[in-house]
């Protein structure tokens, strides 16, 4: 997946910041709570520019700076104990409106890899962290759903996230509501593109938000493909979606499927013509590339059967 970054700490403002930082990726709680106890301003610092990230932010494990390595099992509980101890919990990074906690922790590998992502969402929730964004503008979902992690998509549209646009259908497989906004024209309505348009013409592999003005179609089958739904897929491709459609970068459902992992969706796009030779311009690469690149062989042989 998309990560952030490895840099260094550079010298923050308290001199117990990084020894803060250390005892979160470490996982070690008493080490935590014995830094606030004797230095509770430590909530509020934050590491130099331009991340501008707080303690809050680390306990996401988004592969910031010293971070990138797997979270521990206390992860959440160290989200709670900073904001026990007054820790904004909707502070943002580089100043961006985007950057929070929450966001950071449904954009990380970290976090999902370890298990721990759900219950860090828990805990800022519970924290008063807003569940669209910032800005309301469905962020924290957005980026869930951009990053590829389906079980924190369904994770949000339990705890009440709006899910009522066409990225939130695809992503968990509603295809009534998909289809209710499928107009005779064979075209979706202005309604079910909320939360979906970004600022840059294109953006890369895993990321949040989609470019600007992206084609409603192709959005809604690579989401669909990312997430696994493949009765979604089977409809769209029915409606008449391109099985080639690319939202950005000429990277496809089938590039997408490949390298998540979804071997009846690869096949579905497959048999109603997918290319399986497209080399999407991000990477240079093609579908089986990116299934080998996470060790999806058998996938990847399947997609190169089909070029012979």
């Amino acid at each position: 997946m998309t990560l952030a970054g490895r840099q260094h700490v550079q010298s923050p403002t308290h001199p117990d910041f990084a020894a803060a930082i250390q005892a979160i990726g470490a996982g070690d709680v008493e080490a935590l709570r014995k830094l606030l106890d004797r230095a509770p301003e430590l909530v509020r610092q934050r590491s130099s520019p331009p991340k501008s990230a707080t303690l809050l932010h680390y306990s996401s494990f988004n592969g910031s700076e010293r971070l990138s390595h797997a979270a521990p099992s206390t992860a959440p509980v160290v989200a709670r104990l900073l904001l026990e101890r007054g820790a904004e919990v909707d502070a943002l990074a580089f100043g961006d409106s985007k950057a929070t906690a929450l966001c950071w922790a449904l954009s990380s590998w970290f976090s999902f890899e370890s298990g721990v992502q759900d219950a860090l969402v828990d805990a800022y929730l519970e924290g008063g962290a807003a569940i669209e964004g910032s800005l309301g503008d469905g962020a924290p979902l957005g980026h869930a759903i951009g990053f590829g992690y389906t079980s924190a998509v369904e994770h949000l549209a339990r705890c009440g996230a709006f899910v009522d646009h066409l990225t939130a259908a695809a992503a968990l497989g509603d295809k009534s509501r998909l289809a209710g906004w499928l107009s005779e024209d064979g075209q979706f309505s202005p309604a079910a593109l909320r939360f979906t348009c970004g600022a840059k013409e294109e953006t890369g592999r895993f990321s949040w938000p989609p470019p600007r003005n992206p084609d409603p179609k192709a959005l809604a089958l690579v989401t669909a493909a990312t997430h696994g739904r493949d009765e979604v897929v089977r409809w769209l491709l029915d409606v008449g979606v391109d099985p080639s459609a690319s939202v950005s970068l000429g990277q496809t459902a089938l590039h997408f499927a490949a390298y998540v992992g979804h071997p009846r969706v690869v096949e579905i796009l497959l048999a109603a013509g997918a290319r399986a030779d497209d080399r999407e311009r991000q990477f240079g690469r093609t579908p089986s590339e990116w299934a080998e690149e996470t060790g999806e062989e058998a996938l990847a042989s399947l997609i190169k059967e089909r070029i012979r």
